[in-house]
């Protein structure tokens, strides 16, 4: 039977890297004091979208943690930093937002009703499907990936916080089109030397 783990403020220290998030603060304000999410905290600020995670409503965040982030492809980070990306980062993030408190008891409740996977609709427009696996609830991307809620039902002001193992990807989306920066451009190929010089 799946038992929901407690937000305990020792153990939520563990899975945050030393925070102990404050419940009358909002989703942001917490993830901002969270070690293990500077990751997460860093795109959330360069695709404009922290005054979604700091205003009034209710919100549950799905939120990878800082190791989720380091399996996307090598130069993630530099390419959603580039200006000309940061409506994409956007809506890649809100693919990790459902709007409500979506508990993992909830969840649990509806997949028994369903008798089946349940699927949730996304900020971003996209679904994430629920299934549980033994003590574990399993989140299934468009993609197909699958992350696992490690730490769940962390209440805040404007919402629910889980903790999860892997980001979220969306069907709609795709890192490799987004606009390299510079740096990050292959080097040109350099012609090569005539073989004429010399000759007579």
């Amino acid at each position: 039977m799946f038992s929901p783990i407690k937000a305990a403020a020792a153990e939520l220290a563990i899975h945050t890297g030393g925070a102990t998030f404050a419940f009358s603060k909002t989703v942001f304000e917490n993830l901002s004091e969270a070690r293990s999410h500077t990751t997460l905290v860093e795109a959330i600020r360069a695709a404009g979208i922290e005054p979604l995670l700091k205003e009034e409503g209710s919100y549950t965040l799905f939120a990878p943690t800082n190791e989720a982030f380091a399996q996307l492809p090598k130069d993630t980070r530099a390419v959603w930093l580039q200006p000309e990306n940061h409506d994409t980062l956007a809506a890649f993030l809100r693919y990790q937002i459902v709007a409500g408190r979506h508990s993992v008891e909830t969840m649990l409740a509806a997949l028994r009703r369903e008798q089946g996977p349940i699927r949730l609709k996304t900020l971003q427009g996209e679904e994430i499907i629920v299934t549980e696996d033994g003590r574990h609830l399993i989140l299934t991307d468009a993609r197909g990936g699958r992350a696992m809620i490690t730490y769940a039902d962390i209440p805040e002001k404007n919402g629910l916080l889980h903790i999860i193992d892997k980001v979220l990807q969306p069907a709609g989306l795709d890192w490799i089109v987004l606009t390299p920066p510079p740096s990050l451009a292959p080097p040109p190929i350099d012609e090569p030397a005539s073989s004429s010089a010399g000759q007579h």
